[in-house]
């Protein structure tokens, strides 16, 4: 019965895709990783540039592991040999947060320890999830595309043209929610996550969290202040 593309009326392969090589991050300012978790966890690494377009320069998929496995052997191997001596942070499914039925870790917990800086997305309903992609889509800056997607992110390409999709029901009518189909739909929620985190307040708090808090001066000895 097939479906139909969540993106297929916005997002423009000949406009949104960028040759990887023309894609040079800013090292000025910190990489964004949008992070799902789940048994295939999947990640994308960008940036917001200083013309405030969002850049997407890698993407990375898993099979069968969990996130502890996926960040020390799949996400770190990349981040240690492309992006050395950037500063970054992810942003994530809320869910994440939640503890683990078979220990106290949460899947926040287990990245921090890592040493990853990792924050939740603003929300983790579909709809201003979608928005927010469409949101880049649909804009542009100085007549070039707000989202750009490198070359290199084949899954994503495919998941925007094809495969990240609302099923058709027997009766004809779409689902009112996109397929959960492995690995499309784990690339498009991390794109959702980032898209929705371009915005400046919930990016202001990011920042704001990041920066290294001012140690507090000892109490004074003696009387003496």
């Amino acid at each position: 019965l097939g479906g139909q593309a969540v993106f297929r009326a916005s997002f423009k392969p000949d406009f949104h895709v960028v040759k990887a090589d023309t894609l040079i991050p800013a090292r000025d300012a910190p990489l964004m990783i949008g992070q799902d978790f789940g048994r295939t966890p999947a990640a994308l690494i960008g940036q917001i540039d200083s013309r405030g377009r969002l850049v997407i320069f890698d993407e990375l998929t898993s099979e069968d592991m969990g996130i502890e496995q996926f960040a020390t052997e799949v996400m770190r191997p990349l981040l240690s040999n492309s992006y050395t001596g950037f500063g970054m942070f992810m942003v994530a499914d809320p869910k994440g947060r939640d503890k683990s039925q078979v220990n106290e870790d949460s899947p926040f917990d287990m990245l921090k320890r890592l040493g990853y800086s990792v924050y939740p997305a603003p929300t983790n309903n579909i709809d201003p999830r979608l928005r927010a992609v469409e949101q880049l889509l649909l804009h542009q800056v100085s007549g070039g595309p707000q989202l750009m997607i490198s070359d290199k992110c084949v899954t994503l390409i495919q998941a925007m043209k094809y495969w990240y999709r609302y099923r058709r029901k027997t009766t004809g009518v779409l689902e009112d929610k996109p397929e959960k189909t492995h690995p499309w739909s784990d690339v498009a929620d991390c794109l959702q996550y980032m898209s929705m985190s371009t915005n400046a307040n919930y990016l202001g708090k990011v920042m704001n969290a990041m920066r290294p808090k001012a140690r507090k001066p000892p109490p004074a000895i003696g009387g003496w202040t």
